[in-house]
């Protein structure tokens, strides 16, 4: 069976992929990797994985002297296949689409070199969303940290560095997506995650039909009704990292939590992030 490849990339992490990836799993005729669960990463276009494959091909012809010479670009989709077969096989995915994820966009651009028939969906949030997120992650107590890396993060995070830093990380997130926008233009679909939340009816059937999925009444309220994952914090005293599937609670609101921030994180976000925050099509006034 040909698969079908699916792929979320998002502008960067806490952007929504893990919602997206919970969306998708309510569909039936769709895999993912881990099965039935979407904390799964594919990191197959990450600088690390990706340098790998470039400079195998790079070794392979040093000493390979045949005429033509291998071609990196030809050969990717081939590549991809072998590896699709492979995953098939081991983990034993039965249905007709793939869906992978990663919170990256870096070297995405490839996509279509490797997965020529594939779907690439990019979601972005907004700046302000996506830093709140993030702050609010960072502020967590992590049992896998001494004391002191506790405190490390806490003092991070209070003092403006941390605000400073993803403020920092958000424009050059910024400039891939602008990169992409460019070269790929009409060859995938952008999707903003406030968006979803905001109309989600309509938003997950564009990106359904975009990806040429059949799917029942059944399937797509249960795709809109779909559970929320990797909250950073779910309820209003919780401060809990958890991946798994969530029920909403009424208390539950993942856009807006920037409305709370103090003189000097709006100071910081309007110094720094505004700019890209408006060329990756939001526009707040803070």
């Amino acid at each position: 069976m040909n698969k079908k490849v699916i792929f979320c990339a998002g502008i960067s992490v806490r952007s929504g992929t893990n919602f997206i990836g919970s969306i998708f799993s309510e569909i039936e005729s769709v895999d993912s990797l881990p099965k039935n669960t979407t904390k799964g990463e594919f990191p197959f276009f990450s600088n690390k994985t990706f340098n790998h494959y470039k400079s195998w091909v790079k070794g392979f012809q040093s000493t390979f002297f045949a005429i033509p010479n291998i071609d990196e670009k030809r050969l990717s989709p081939y590549f991809a296949d072998g590896f699709l077969n492979y995953l098939t096989k081991e983990y034993d995915l039965q249905n007709e689409y793939l869906f992978f994820k990663n919170p990256s966009l870096y070297n995405v651009q490839y996509f279509y070199d490797f997965f020529p028939e594939g779907k690439l969906l990019i979601i972005t949030r907004s700046a302000p969303d996506l830093i709140a997120s993030s702050l609010k992650a960072s502020s967590l107590i992590r049992k896998s940290k001494s004391k002191l890396q506790n405190l490390k993060s806490k003092v991070k995070l209070y003092s403006g560095y941390n605000m400073y830093v993803f403020s920092k990380a958000y424009v050059k997130h910024t400039e891939q997506l602008l990169k992409i926008r460019n070269d790929f233009k009409d060859k995938f679909i952008e999707v903003k995650y406030e968006d979803i939340i905001a109309n989600p009816k309509d938003e997950i059937k564009e990106i359904l039909d975009y990806c040429e999925i059949v799917y029942s009444e059944i399937e797509f309220q249960n795709a809109v009704n779909a559970k929320v994952v990797g909250s950073s914090f779910f309820g209003s005293n919780q401060h809990i990292q958890n991946w798994g599937k969530l029920n909403k609670t009424e208390d539950f609101n993942s856009v807006g939590r920037y409305k709370s921030w103090n003189w000097f994180n709006k100071l910081v976000f309007n110094i720094v992030a505004s700019k890209s925050n408006n060329l990756a099509g939001y526009n707040h006034k803070l």
